[in-house]
C-alpha cells in the first residue's frame, strides 16, 4: 500500500502517476473515437468537412467550381437513443415461483 508512492525508492507521485494516465488517455484513439462519435451523435459528421479538389501541376487545389452538396444525417443519434431508450425506459423485474428466494434478491 504505502510503499507504492514512495519516492526514497526513486518512485513517481500520485500526481505524476495520474498526469501520465490522463496524457496517455488524451492521446489514444479511444478518446479520438469517443469524440468522433460524439460529434456523429450531434450531427457533425465528417462529411461536413468534405472538400472537392482538382489537380494542377500534380498538387491538389480546392475546385470551388465542383458541386459540393452534403447532407448531415442523424443517424447515430436515432440509434444511440433508440438503444438508451430500450434499455432504460422500463425498470427491471424479475420474476420467480419461489417468493422468499425473490425478496432476498
Amino acid at each position: 500500500g504505502d510503499n507504492l508512492f514512495n519516492n526514497s525508492v526513486n518512485m513517481l507521485t500520485k500526481e505524476e502517476l495520474i498526469k501520465i494516465y490522463i496524457d496517455e488517455f488524451e492521446a489514444s484513439k479511444e478518446r479520438e473515437l469517443m469524440i468522433k462519435g460524439e460529434n456523429y451523435y450531434k450531427v457533425e459528421n465528417d462529411i461536413l468537412d468534405r472538400k472537392m479538389i482538382r489537380y494542377e501541376d500534380e498538387s491538389p487545389v480546392e475546385d470551388e467550381t465542383k458541386t459540393n452538396n452534403k447532407l448531415a444525417h442523424g443517424f447515430m443519434k436515432n440509434l444511440v437513443d433508440d438503444k438508451v431508450n430500450y434499455l432504460l425506459v422500463k425498470p427491471y423485474t424479475l420474476n420467480c415461483e419461489d417468493e422468499k428466494y425473490l425478496k432476498s434478491v
